[in-house]
């Protein structure tokens, strides 16, 4: 089955799981009770727990999004593995989805089993690419110390960045240290440093828009980015 077609086949159990969240089940086992009834496949399910979100929680979300150009002057702090891996997925041609609040997300389920590749430094190019459009103050990439390779990833971000004020750090609670930069731009698609920050700015939207990388809106979508 083509994937544009295993799309069409998922806007019922889409819809269905959105019936439940919206009335407060919890989201595995809305999932769960789904997937099973439809008989989905473990990726199916992946892309339906990705991106679907319970609506006023998309809602609530969505009015932290600002546009991109307001990054100007303000510091810009990346989720490192969150947005790296997106911006790979789009570049290598995997499948990224337009989610119910909001943002981007792919759908590898790759995080502990990162590796640097060639990919790594193109993502990081482009990202500093498009940044550099629009002058932030500093940009700081935080990336999850308990990947293998988080140090030497940290050490080619700095370098790659360093001519746009740039930094990168690791740290043992990356998610935690993102929280910790809750007024500035934070850049990230992770529901619960979104619900827990004021500015959400999504890097690999403006990357798939900047340089022309195709992602997936669902048919049956909850909202219009206008």
């Amino acid at each position: 089955m083509k994937f544009e077609e295993r799309l069409k086949a998922l806007e019922m159990p889409l819809l269905d799981v959105r019936f439940l969240l919206d009335r407060r089940y919890p989201k595995d086992s809305a999932i769960n009770f789904v997937s099973n009834h439809y008989r989905l496949i473990k990726e199916d399910r992946n892309i339906l727990f990705r991106i679907a979100c319970e609506k006023k929680l998309s809602e609530d979300r969505m009015k932290k999004l600002v546009p991109i150009d307001l990054i100007k002057g303000k510091s810009v702090v990346m989720d490192g593995y969150n947005v790296l891996i997106t911006v790979e997925s789009l570049i290598l041609g995997y499948p990224v989805f337009l989610c119910d609040d909001g943002v981007l997300k792919d759908v590898r389920a790759i995080f502990h089993r990162y590796r640097i590749k060639k990919e790594t430094k193109e993502s990081l190019e482009k990202i500093k690419i498009l940044l550099s459009k629009y002058l932030p103050k500093e940009v700081i990439f935080i990336f999850d110390a308990q990947i293998s390779e988080s140090g030497k990833l940290s050490a080619l971000a700095r370098e790659i960045f360093e001519e746009v004020n740039g930094s990168a750090l690791t740290s043992k609670d990356a998610d935690c240290q993102v929280r910790r930069h809750k007024d500035d731009m934070v850049a990230t698609s992770d529901g619960n440093i979104m619900d827990n920050v004021i500015n959400i700015v999504d890097i690999p939207f403006h990357v798939a828009e900047e340089f022309g990388y195709s992602y997936y809106k669902p048919t049956t979508t909850r909202f219009c980015l206008g």
